[in-house]
């Protein structure tokens, strides 16, 4: 998920503040990144586009957010869809940001908008759905489960079928996803089939089993050496729930 945002940034300003540019596919995005050489570009090379600012404010928002200042990294975020409103649809990690900051509206309305512009990746589904839920209650919320395409990920194809699940089918799919859960599957696949459970649980009201769910989450392997951000995202959860 993380390099969308970075990418899109570095399109946008290769494009100029005139592209009148609503919402660029994730697989355009990729494809002309990939051709003009700029899905890593640093911020300096942006020089002082506007899209140079909104770079700078994506990663102060992370910082405050992997400090637990979930406040200050919606405050971040926010500056940087100030500085380029064309970013709006890929700033995923604003939405993360709005949930633990409680505005589980807005984050769901800011996954929404992802999930328009990147239809094969279940991740931003499943966050608009828990964020729904704190609004509606999970069966409205599981009701209203944005329909996405085929993930790459068979773990997270199976978290969703579980998100979609209920009654004598919500058992079967839990299952499927229990299995990557358990400490013989591979790392990142246990790190996340174990953080989504956690989600699911409390987006349903069952603390204890968020609880443990998500503590398990950051007994991993993968969040012992990974840096993705979502293990950031585990570790936010547990401190902000005072879990240990």
């Amino acid at each position: 998920m993380r390099g969308w945002a970075y990418a899109a940034l570095a399109l946008l300003a290769a494009l100029g503040p005139s592209s009148a540019v609503r919402a660029l596919s994730r697989r355009a995005l990729l494809r002309a990144a990939a051709v003009g050489g700029i899905f890593a570009a640093p911020a300096a090379s942006l020089g002082d586009s506007p899209a140079a600012g909104a770079m700078a404010s994506v990663r102060a928002g992370e910082r405050s957010f992997r400090a637990g200042d979930v406040v200050g990294a919606v405050d971040a975020f926010d500056a940087a869809l100030a500085a380029e409103p064309r970013l709006a649809p890929y700033l995923w990690q604003r939405g993360i940001a709005l949930y633990y900051a409680g505005s589980f509206g807005e984050a769901a309305a800011q996954f929404q908008r992802d999930v328009a512009v990147n239809p094969a990746d279940v991740e931003e589904a499943l966050w608009h759905m828990v964020s729904r839920a704190r609004v509606d209650g999970l069966a409205e919320a599981r009701a209203h489960l944005l329909v996405v395409g085929r993930d790459r990920r068979p773990v997270l194809r199976d978290v969703y079928a579980l998100f979609a699940a209920s009654g004598a089918e919500a058992a079967m799919a839990r299952a499927r996803v229990e299995r990557y859960a358990g400490d013989d599957a591979s790392p990142s696949d246990a790190f996340y089939a174990r953080l989504y459970l956690g989600l699911l649980a409390e987006a349903g009201a069952d603390e204890p089993a968020a609880r443990r769910s998500i503590l398990a989450a950051l007994q991993t392997p993968y969040a012992a050496s990974s840096s993705d951000f979502m293990v950031d995202v585990a570790r936010v959860h547990a401190a902000r729930r005072h879990w240990s």
